[in-house]
Order: structure tokens, then sequence, then C-alpha cells
């Protein structure tokens, strides 16, 4: 999984990203998938930490939000 199971446990300070990633997982699983599209979306949409753009900025090649 990418660095938003990171950023989840970072946001809410002292969660180990393991937990988090196995509650990812999981709900994944109960939801039939569509946990791990909102996933996706997440990590295509939202910017890592240090980086000015998205990876749909990068592939887009323009800002999708002004």
């Amino acid at each position: 999984m990418a660095w938003i199971c990171a950023g989840i446990a970072d946001y809410y300070s002292g969660l180990d990203v393991a937990p988090v990633r196995v509650i990812v997982t999981v709900v994944s699983v109960f939801t039939g998938g569509t946990a791990a599209l909102a996933y996706l979306a997440a990590w295509l949409i939202i910017s890592g930490e240090g980086e000015k753009t998205s990876i749909a900025q990068g592939i887009l090649g323009k800002k999708l939000i002004a």
C-alpha cells in the first residue's frame, strides 16, 4: 500500500502504520473492493509528502485544482 496509510497513521499521531494497513485491507474485503477503489483514487489524487504534484497531475501534465 502506498503512503496513504502512513499519512493516516501520522495524522493520528501515535498509531503504527501496520494496523492501519490491516484495517484498510479488511474494510476493502468487506465492501467488495469499494474501499480499495477509494484508496486508489486517494493515491492518485493526493500528492505525497514533500511533493508538489500528485500522480494524476503528473500524468495529465496540468493542475487539477487551482
